[in-house]
Formats: structure tokens, C-alpha cells, sequence
């Protein structure tokens, strides 16, 4: 059987950035690489890439996706240093703390979107506008996903395309895409300098 831990904070940030009722089924789910060991969510605007902490098997391999309801219910009660199991047998995900309380689950149908290709390779710096509710919620699931109150992340500004907000020392990461609609008011001069 496959299985992967990750930290009860770790759960709820995923649970934080995946959409709770997108008609995409698929995007109401957590992704799990088993290969890379990976845990990733979407919802289109933004996207939070997480590091399981240990893996049963090094030679594990698949992917499926957690409902996002079933990861949150087991990540809300309890204590935040607990860990989660998840573990797929190839029918059924189930997830379980470790003081004993367990969920199962079906893997959400679908297939999760091509993340790579929306994470970019370099960045060009230009500056652009974001919807500051993103920010925040990057900023918040990256510092949960850590476990360091004194986390700092930053924000790789990248143009109109896709930026990166990471920090040192944290294997997380968000991407977050820029609003392209964001322009001044028509009463807002600009100083040539």
C-alpha cells in the first residue's frame, strides 16, 4: 500500500487554497504525486505545492486525488503538530491521524490540470497587479505548510504571467496569477521622473 505523511497544518493550508464547490469535481480535490511525493492544489488563480514528510515506499508511484471535504474533515479537530496518513490501496484513500481517527474516501474523478506548465522556469521581475485576498491566502497556507511563525515568504514578481511566492528554507510554494483587468482611476495622475 502507498502512503504518504503530511503535518495536520500542511492539510489544512492544502484545504485553505482548493476550492470548496468549482463545478470542475476535480479542482475540489488535493493531488497526490506518490512518485515525487507531492501534494498539490489549484483553483485556477492560484496554486500551493506541498512536500509530503515521509513516504512508505521509495519505490510508490501513481496519482489520485483527495476530496476536498474528506481531508479537511480530518484535519480540523485535534492538535496541529499531529500528522496525517494518506494511504491508497487503488480503490480507496484513507486518511488517518495519528491519535487514531481515520477517514475513507474514493478518489475524486478527473484528471487534475497540467500543473507544470504554470510554473514558471525564471522570472522576469516586472511588477503587476494580484488580487490581495490571493496574496493572503498564499502567504497564510505557506507559513502553515512551514511550521515557522517567522516565515517571511516573497513574492518573484514575473509580468503578466504566473508569479512565485516562496521563502527560504520552506520546500512549499505558490504560484499566483496576476490581475490583467487592474488599471489606476482615470483621475490618478502619473509624475514623469
Amino acid at each position: 500500500m502507498n502512503e504518504l505523511v503530511i503535518t495536520v497544518k500542511q492539510a489544512r493550508a492544502l484545504c485553505m487554497v482548493a476550492p470548496k464547490n468549482d463545478v470542475r469535481a476535480y479542482l475540489n480535490g488535493v493531488h497526490v504525486d506518490m512518485k515525487r511525493n507531492l501534494l498539490t492544489v489549484t483553483d485556477g488563480h492560484m496554486l500551493l505545492r506541498t512536500k509530503a514528510s515521509i513516504q512508505s515506499s521509495k519505490d510508490s508511484d501513481g496519482e489520485y486525488i483527495v476530496p476536498r471535504q474528506t481531508l479537511y474533515d480530518i484535519a480540523k479537530g485535534g492538535n496541529a503538530s499531529n500528522d496525517v496518513a494518506l494511504s491508497f490501496d487503488g480503490e480507496v484513500i484513507t486518511l488517518t491521524r495519528c491519535n487514531g481517527v481515520s477517514a475513507i474516501a474514493e478518489p475524486v474523478g478527473g484528471t487534475f490540470p497540467d500543473y507544470d506548465r504554470t510554473i514558471p522556469g525564471e522570472v522576469s521581475g516586472e511588477l503587476a497587479q494580484f488580487n490581495h485576498e490571493c496574496l493572503a491566502t498564499c502567504e497564510k497556507a505557506l507559513i502553515m505548510c512551514s511550521g515557522r511563525k517567522g516565515l517571511y515568504p516573497n513574492l518573484a514578481h514575473n509580468g503578466n504571467a504566473a508569479a512565485i511566492m516562496s521563502a527560504k528554507g520552506c520546500e512549499s510554494f505558490a504560484i499566483i496569477m496576476p490581475r490583467r483587468d487592474s488599471y489606476p482611476a482615470e483621475w490618478v495622475k502619473w509624475s514623469e521622473s
